[in-house]
């Protein structure tokens, strides 16, 4: 019988565990506990404001997007203390940040049913929105010069933990079960964002839904991003992936669920749709494409009142050792 060396077989161990000796690694989404602060936005046309929670005079990489939603977390008069950096809480919404007791890094919830004043929303209205959002690559994302195109990724490793805190939905007369829901999603942009190519700018919409009021696992759904008269659209294809391919748990429990996974074959998955249904037809290149940013949170288009914990977020690019060949994303 031969026996194996210990030290190689120690050698060969950290070989294979090692990322060291996998591509290069690169973090997409920065500072996950929000310790940064952040910008916010109440509305498109107005510059944004600070918040900070931490003394400090860096930069935040977030931004806090409250569209069409009353109330703001500006206003000193939402502020509470406790156990916790920050929190606002009023009528209409929560945010909270660092919320020990609950061990979340942050805690996002929007009451719709005080939002709308009880009535159901119509068709085309606009609906409330709470979400964070951060600029990922060029112009003005937080990578830089280093963010790295479709065709230089061959892995985007994907984990974030999830707990619902609180759903109260009002299902009564007036309730039109396609119009009317609570969503709790995570969107990332797979943009052109070379600046030679024509199609420069245009996008689509890659996400995970990981709550739907009238779901209990959501599922894929594919569609494009059509507005109104009353709600401007971005008319990008949105490819949500749903929960399915990560866990059969149901959110709705109220337990912690982590969700986990490589997004980058799916997302691969979502150009070729892209282009099946003729959208972003200037380039089928992926050294064109790269993520531009991403977005986090609530849409609630029904009455619901609803809260989500969440913590450890992480998006992790793994570089290829060697560029792909890029003549269409096709062949992937």
């Amino acid at each position: 019988m031969v026996r194996a060396n210990p030290a190689a077989l120690l050698f060969l161990s950290l070989f294979l565990l090692c990322p060291a000796f996998a591509g290069e690694h690169i973090v997409l989404v920065t500072d996950p506990a929000f310790a940064l602060g952040a910008m916010t936005r109440k509305a498109r046309e107005k510059p944004p404001s600070v918040i900070r929670w931490k003394p400090g005079d860096e930069k935040p990489v977030w931004t806090v997007a409250e569209w069409h939603a009353k109330g703001d977390i500006t206003d000193p008069a939402g502020r509470r203390k406790g156990a916790w950096d920050f929190k606002y809480e009023d009528d209409y919404k929560t945010f909270v940040v660092n919320a020990k007791e609950a061990g979340a890094d942050l805690i996002m919830g929007v009451n719709a049913i005080n939002d709308y004043g009880g009535s159901y929303r119509g068709q085309g209205d606009p609906w409330p929105h709470l979400l964070v959002q951060q600029r990922i690559s060029n112009p003005r994302g937080h990578l830089g010069a280093s963010s790295p195109s479709m065709a230089q990724l061959q892995r985007i490793d994907f984990s974030c933990t999830v707990r619902l805190v609180r759903a109260k939905h009002v299902i009564e007369e007036g309730y039109i079960k396609n119009r009317h829901a609570a969503q709790f999603l995570i969107f990332f942009t797979v943009q052109n964002l070379n600046p030679q190519s024509p199609g420069r700018g245009d996008y689509l919409w890659f996400g995970i839904c990981f709550y739907d009021s009238r779901h209990p696992v959501t599922k894929k759904h594919v569609m494009f991003d059509m507005g109104s008269e009353k709600k401007q659209g971005t008319g990008k294809l949105i490819y949500n992936v749903g929960m399915e391919p990560f866990t059969d748990k149901e959110i709705a429990d109220g337990e912690w669920i982590t969700v986990r996974g490589d997004l980058y074959p799916m997302m691969i998955q979502a150009l070729n749709e892209a282009w099946k249904r003729g959208a972003l037809p200037a380039s089928r290149n992926l050294d064109d494409y790269y993520i531009g940013g991403m977005n986090l949170g609530w849409e609630v288009t029904g009455l619901s009142d609803v809260a989500m914990a969440v913590r450890d977020l992480s998006v992790v690019g793994e570089k290829r050792s060697q560029p792909a060949e890029v003549k269409d994303a096709g062949v992937y």
